[in-house]
């Protein structure tokens, strides 16, 4: 288990209940690395990135893979809601979410040593996150992740809240080594008040218009 004292992942990030709620989730940073055809494979570069980040760049060693585990963001230019039977139509980003306390020489280190020992290196760093969400827990198959993202939605309508696009998945068990049945996943959608014109989603999180407005103090010539 990772150690509290450390300023390491908010727990409370991942964990959800089986019953829809909502919660506000902040940015943070991210290894990530868009998914392009060979799916298997780009999984296997981020991973392998991620352990170099954590042996080299953070105040610790290696975890096990609940204690950094696997995301999804799913985004589309034209759509708002994801449906997980048209996934090969969505873009898909995969991420893993980076301590707080990572060391950011180290890490610009591992990355560069990633791209001169394997050549280009498609992993980088980016901020992502969502503001408010309307999230269940998944017990399962992801073949039935569908009904529980229905469940989501109804209960987003129920308060008058709309999808941004941009979907998101939390996979809290490594399926390389977990039963379909025993799959714990996080089932995440950010919305928003029905309210105003709806943007296309950003998957840089850059549509935050449930967060609240933050007075910026100018830098000093």
């Amino acid at each position: 288990m990772i150690d509290q004292s450390n300023r390491t992942l908010d727990r409370a990030d991942y964990a959800a209940s089986t019953s829809p709620t909502v919660v506000r989730i902040p940015r943070r940073r991210y290894l990530a690395i868009d998914i392009n055809g060979d799916v298997l494979s780009d999984l296997e570069d981020l991973r392998s990135v991620a352990d170099a980040v954590v042996a080299r760049a953070c105040p610790w060693k290696r975890f096990g893979y609940a204690d950094l585990p696997l995301e999804g963001f799913w985004h589309h230019a034209e759509h708002t809601e994801f449906d997980p039977s048209l996934a090969g139509v969505w873009n898909w980003t995969a991420g893993i979410c980076l301590p707080d306390d990572t060391d950011d020489e180290a890490l610009g280190r591992s990355l560069l040593r990633k791209d001169r020992n394997g050549g280009l290196c498609r992993v980088g760093v980016r901020h992502l996150g969502h503001g408010l969400v309307v999230q269940a827990l998944h017990l399962g198959s992801y073949e039935t992740i569908g009904s529980t993202l229905e469940r989501v939605r109804a209960a987003a309508a129920d308060q008058s809240l709309e999808g941004t696009g941009i979907y998101q998945e939390i996979y809290l068990t490594d399926p390389r080594t977990t039963r379909p049945d025993d799959l714990r996943t996080i089932v995440r959608q950010p919305v928003r008040r029905r309210s105003g014109e709806r943007r296309p989603p950003s998957i840089l999180g850059a549509d935050d218009t449930e967060l609240p407005p933050v007075r910026r103090r100018r830098r000093r010539e």
